[in-house]
């Protein structure tokens, strides 16, 4: 199979570039473990589902674009990029999540206490009328069943 000179360093290249996506679903997985505080079985998930992840992009990157082969070169390529991310950005970016994480969870916060205040008032209002018509029903059902009853007697 005749291949030009610069197929080899190409492949690298889009090897650089496929490794900065499996980076970014890393980053994905890694903000789960970090909003569930490490749950050891969420912990074995997101590792299975990265491996099993990662190990699907590789097979079909070599075969889309290697002709099937795994080359070194590929591996070299998405790990090289993985690590410098992984070493660049890869602190700021869990600094970046759990500062969205904490403003997420306190803006629901305020948002579940709002409701629970107005919820609150609402059933101070309509628990008096729901008793008061529970109570109504329960006499006349009562009334009726034992009028009925007198009837047939």
């Amino acid at each position: 199979m005749a291949l030009y000179q610069t197929f080899h360093p190409i492949v690298f290249l889009f090897s650089l570039l496929w490794g900065i996506f499996i980076y970014i679903v890393y980053e994905v997985l890694r903000f789960i473990r970090v909003i569930t505080r490490n749950n050891k079985i969420v912990v074995f998930v997101t590792d299975l589902l990265f491996m099993i992840f990662s190990a699907i992009v590789a097979f079909m990157f070599s075969l889309a674009y290697n002709f099937g082969q795994l080359r070194i070169y590929m591996i070299v390529g998405f790990f090289l990029s993985f690590i410098v991310l992984r070493l660049t950005l890869g602190r700021l970016s869990i600094v970046l999540f759990t500062k969205f994480y904490s403003i997420f969870c306190t803006f629901s916060r305020k948002i579940i206490k709002f409701f629970k205040k107005v919820l609150a008032k609402l059933l101070k209002f309509f628990t008096p009328l729901v008793y008061n018509l529970c109570k109504e029903k329960r006499v006349l059902f009562f009334i009726n069943k034992g009028s009925k009853n007198d009837r047939r007697k």
